[in-house]
């Protein structure tokens, strides 16, 4: 598998492309933070879009050319080194996926 980034200020396109002849299917994986310091995190889904308001900062996800695809929540919690976290994933039906990765920071 191999990745492509380019990025720029508050924001990361990612391209990820699978190579070899038994393999069909990707699935990326984005994890979330059920909770912030002061409560339960405010997670807006759409179809292809994921948006968290945490402050200041409004970390997002979204698929750019699966437009089959929707986003899934697992809805478990899982042990991770910064915390806790929920799985948001995408199945690409497909070897490659594009996807991005921003934060807004906004004035408050």
């Amino acid at each position: 598998m191999t990745d492509r980034v380019t990025g720029k200020p508050n924001e990361g396109r990612i391209a990820s492309q699978l190579s070899g002849r038994d393999i069909n299917q990707l699935r990326i994986i984005y994890p979330i933070p059920p909770f912030n310091r002061k409560g339960k995190t405010k997670i807006q889904t759409g179809q292809k879009t994921l948006r968290m308001p945490l402050g200041q900062m409004n970390p997002s996800f979204e698929i750019l050319n699966a437009p089959e695809r929707t986003l899934t929540r697992t809805g478990q919690t899982l042990k991770h080194r910064n915390g806790l976290v929920e799985r948001v994933y995408f199945d690409a039906c497909q070897k490659n996926a594009q996807y991005r990765i921003a934060i807004t920071i906004s004035k408050q």
